[in-house]
């Protein structure tokens, strides 16, 4: 049972292992990992953020220009910014801190889109397909960054872990299988999910919530 479990494991590790091989080639073809200048119209507003955050912090919420008005829980995107900024509390100026980030960001998308194709019952050559083609797209890159939207960058890959989280869940409770580690996994991944650009949130709930209602079964609805 344990050598079972440790081959799962280093199986998953190479799945990891390739998937980041493959997000930083694409990455060094594509040149913006050699250089951390931001791009997209609004990328200097997020790096000035990551400044004002660190400079503000731990008293966020007496700087109202912070969340423009808005309440500090719903007025920022936290998945966005939490990390930038801590790499700035580290000692890493901010441009480099945020082009980290977003490296990071990317590969995690493509792992996202890994883990939900596999969650949901695809192969591994066709994961890593879908992980290719995700990465490829032109939505992916004129919407979400050249486009300067960084938030809707750093909270889709927990919308593909929630929704990869969720069906596997819903499908184990429907065999009578489910685990409380399933259940933890898919609260976290939401949990963060929503911590990240509301809008992109709400939209992966919807299906998440399918998902759900469906998870008992036709005879049980």
């Amino acid at each position: 049972m344990r050598f079972q479990s440790n081959s799962r494991f280093t199986r998953s590790l190479a799945e990891i292992g390739a998937v980041c091989a493959i997000g930083f080639l694409i990455a060094s073809i594509l040149g913006f990992l050699q250089d951390p200048s931001p791009a997209g119209d609004d990328a200097f507003y997020y790096v000035g953020m990551t400044k004002a955050l660190v400079s503000a912090f731990p008293y966020l919420a007496w700087d109202p220009h912070l969340f423009a008005g808005y309440v500090p829980t719903i007025g920022l995107s936290w998945m966005t910014f939490s990390v930038p900024a801590a790499l700035v509390g580290l000692g890493l100026d901010a441009i480099s801190a945020f082009h980290v980030s977003f490296v990071g960001a990317f590969l995690l998308f493509g792992l996202s889109i890994f883990y939900f194709a596999r969650s949901v019952g695809s192969g591994k050559m066709f994961a890593f397909s879908m992980v290719i083609l995700a990465w490829s797209t032109n939505a992916y890159w004129n919407n979400a960054i050249w486009g300067g939207a960084y938030n809707r960058v750093f909270t889709v890959p927990f919308m593909f872990f929630a929704l990869g989280a969720t069906y596997r869940y819903a499908s184990h409770v429907n065999l009578g299988e489910a685990k409380s580690r399933e259940y933890l996994l898919c609260l976290g991944a939401w949990v963060l999910t929503y911590l990240g650009d509301v809008f992109i949130s709400i939209a992966a709930s919807v299906p998440g919530a399918l998902f759900l209602l469906l998870s008992a079964g036709s005879n049980r609805f």
